[in-house]
């Protein structure tokens, strides 16, 4: 007689197996993103950009959620000397690269050798600034392992190998922006700017008008003095 495999302790298990995958928010409309992509490397402060197949890759993420990628091309000199996301995104700031702005930034390292393969840890960032991002840009890190079978595989090779994961954190920060964003909801109508300049303080105080006088009758002229004569001179008698 076969065991009787009790089914209500793995309904649970069925249920999960029969949810579909959360879906990817999208634009409420079709929207550029300015794309900068950075392969650095520890050896050196050399600074590329990111393999063809991953920047393919994440431009896949963002068509399909209605955003048009626009790639700007690397900051090779400035990014080599500044590693960090936050001062690469100070550097795109000051090149003055518009916004939405999506930057991935990757520096693979080597570690060892191991059972024939290379070992390579993948530290990756990635970064979406916006204007309407009142607490400043949405970041998010990958560490992540890749084992090249060949030396010559480089950094790039490392990089490809880790692009599914470096793709799927790139849509979870477009979708995590778009939800703040409002995806699905029509934007609000532009307002008409105002036809006068607002003011930055209280309303000016109207100048005072000065009143005039009293027209003051005509000064009647001043008599001159007349002159009194002269006394004729006295004769004394010799």
């Amino acid at each position: 007689m076969r065991p009787v495999i009790p089914l209500l302790p793995l309904l649970p298990l069925l249920a999960m197996g029969c949810l579909k995958p959360t879906p990817a928010q999208t634009s409420a409309q079709q929207q550029p993103v300015r794309l900068v992509t950075a392969l650095g490397s520890y050896e050196d402060q050399a600074v590329d950009d990111l393999p063809d197949d991953v920047i393919d890759r994440i431009g896949q993420e963002l068509s399909s959620r209605k955003l048009t990628p626009e790639p700007v091309g690397v900051f090779a000199k400035a990014f080599g000397l500044r590693r960090g996301i936050e001062e690469r995104l100070g550097v795109l700031e000051e090149a003055g690269i518009a916004q939405p702005l999506l930057l991935v930034s990757c520096d693979p390292r080597y570690d060892t050798q191991v059972n024939g393969r290379f070992r390579w840890s993948v530290d990756c960032d990635v970064a979406l600034a916006s204007p309407e991002l009142d607490g400043g840009p949405i970041v998010a890190d990958l560490s992540a392992a890749a084992h090249p079978v060949y030396y010559h595989q480089r950094e790039a090779a490392a990089v490809s190998e880790v692009s599914a994961l470096l793709a799927r954190k790139v849509g979870n920060v477009l979708d995590q922006w778009l939800a703040m964003q409002g995806s699905g909801v029509a934007a609000p109508a532009p307002v008409a700017p105002p036809t006068t300049a607002p003011r930055l303080g209280p309303a000016p105080v109207p100048a005072p008008t000065l009143k005039k006088p009293p027209a003051q009758p005509p000064a009647q002229p001043v008599p001159e003095p007349e002159p009194e004569p002269e006394p004729e001179p006295s004769i004394e008698k010799g």
